[in-house]
């Protein structure tokens, strides 16, 4: 993959997050992922946005765990009312 990360004012971050992350509604920010592939629990404002230099989508949307290169669809939503799997299904965990 050729792709540049880059830093994003925060509305502009959202956009993009909205349009890529076509899995997820974005309201905010501040909501919260998990990610299924590294166990890790992150905000909106700390996801990797990379934009490619050539060929499909113009960014890209990675986890920011470092070495963990899960997308979107990799992510579920956490909130409140949500638990990430390994909490709520100890089954999950493995």
């Amino acid at each position: 993959m050729t792709a540049n990360l880059v830093e994003l004012a925060p509305g502009k971050k959202l956009k993009i997050l909205r349009e890529i992350d076509i899995f997820h509604p974005w309201t905010s920010l501040d909501e919260h992922r998990y990610c299924n592939r590294c166990g890790q629990t992150f905000t909106g404002r700390q996801i990797k946005v990379y934009r490619r230099r050539r060929g499909g989508a113009r960014y890209r949307l990675e986890c920011p765990t470092d070495g963990c290169p899960s997308v979107p669809i990799e992510w579920m939503a956490v909130g409140p009312q949500i638990t990430p799997p390994t909490e709520a299904w100890p089954w999950f965990a493995g």
